[in-house]
């Protein structure tokens, strides 16, 4: 009952979240009438936060508060930070944004890991789930660009802020309601004493380096990512772009939901490591190609690449965390998972070749899994798999 209801509040949360960072340009330049300069100072401000909150909103809900109670928390304040910005206080506006980036992002990771909590044993079908879930996040995206600039255009922004805080009143009862029906007390999972002690567990020292390992490759492949697009978005043209924007995210939810069926069915759990050094050589290659063919073609052959290597390296590497990761700090992993999206570009202008060791590494990785697939599965779910998926079932 929890999965389903929880992947709605997702599709939700993400509805509103992409239709904020899609009017929100709009929003800076028509109405608070500010240089291009300020403008993506902002926008790069929001993204910088909606990275790093979420590590810290996990932080807090795994060692002070309980997940649930901190889902709570969340779903409320990107309401509040809604219905503040329909107010038409264009002063406050920066603190607006980081009440609604704390709120939508927050509440994302919360969901992910009470979707994650809802299954005394984690399995393929957590992984099914997580699938589930990345669609629904995504088809919540491709409404959003679309019915909330509409909005904007045709009322008014507040108008479309309203609508925001009307959609996140069902996120904030919804995430209550899932809240307490966990069946586990309100008591934070872990205190600080017994965090200092887990260097003695044997059990959650397995799952942290896995999950470090994890969080590792997702780093890479997003570090390769931003330099492809990076090297893409000043030569190709922005009608050309425009066409795949709208193509990659309807090619990436046929993909993932695929995938998600096909790990109901069990067929994809001993081939998760040969899928996933797949989707790293192919995001390998794809930044060779850049780098080489800089033109129409091949740009077109990148985003092919792209829309391949996303499903099967990234979505999976999320499929893991929330199935490796110790329950116990299921927030704090999915909160370094959101913090592994950091915007790369700023490193990759100072440092040119930091783009390329990235590849390289990612290329090397992808090679091993494609090669040692079976004996990385083996090492993980076999022997390990007792000690990573049988934590005891208590509170998120």
């Amino acid at each position: 009952m929890i999965p389903p209801v929880m992947t709605v509040l997702l599709l939700l949360n993400s509805l509103v979240y992409y239709g904020f960072r899609a009017g929100m340009i709009l929003y800076c330049i028509d109405v608070l009438q500010l240089p291009d300069t300020s403008v993506f100072g902002l926008y790069n401000q929001f993204t910088l936060l909606v990275v790093i909150l979420p590590l810290f909103g996990g932080i807090i809900a795994d060692l002070l508060v309980s997940r649930r109670i901190m889902l709570v928390i969340s779903s409320v304040l990107s309401i509040i930070g809604f219905l503040l910005l329909s107010g038409g206080n264009e002063v406050n506006f920066h603190w607006y944004m980081g009440i609604i980036a704390l709120g939508t992002c927050v509440t994302k990771v919360m969901l992910l890991a009470g979707i994650a909590d809802s299954f005394p044993s984690r399995n393929h079908t957590t992984e099914g789930w997580t699938m589930m879930t990345y669609m629904a996040v995504n088809i919540g995206a491709a409404i959003s660009v679309v019915l909330f600039p509409y909005i904007a255009s045709e009322y008014t922004y507040e108008t479309s802020f309203t609508l925001a805080a009307l959609i996140g009143i069902p996120i904030a009862l919804g995430s209550t309601a899932t809240g307490f029906l966990y069946s586990r007390p309100l008591a934070p999972l872990v205190n600080y004493t017994e965090f200092l002690a887990l260097k003695e567990d044997v059990k959650v020292e397995k799952g942290i380096a896995f999950t470090g390992i994890v969080l590792g490759f997702n780093i890479l492949y997003w570090a390769t990512y931003s330099a492809i697009f990076q090297e893409f978005s000043m030569v190709i043209e922005e009608s050309i772009q425009s066409v795949f924007s709208s193509i990659t995210p309807i090619a990436t939810i046929t993909a993932v939901a695929v995938l998600g069926i096909l790990h109901f069915t069990k067929m994809l759990e001993k081939v998760q490591f040969l899928l996933i050094g797949v989707g790293m050589t192919l995001m390998s290659i794809a930044y060779v190609i850049c780098l080489t063919f800089s033109s129409t073609l091949g740009y077109i052959l990148c985003q092919v690449f792209l829309i391949i290597s996303e499903p099967l390296c990234h979505v999976m590497l999320l499929g893991l965390i929330l199935r490796v990761a110790p329950r116990k700090f299921l927030g704090i992993a999915l909160g370094f998972y959101m913090f592994s999206f950091v915007n790369f570009y700023d490193y990759i202008n100072i440092l040119d070749f930091l783009s390329s060791i990235s590849a390289l590494i990612l290329f090397g990785l992808g090679i091993c899994s494609l090669i040692f697939y079976k004996k990385l599965w083996n090492w993980l779910f076999t022997l390990n798999r007792n000690e990573l998926s049988s934590d005891s079932h208590q509170e998120g």
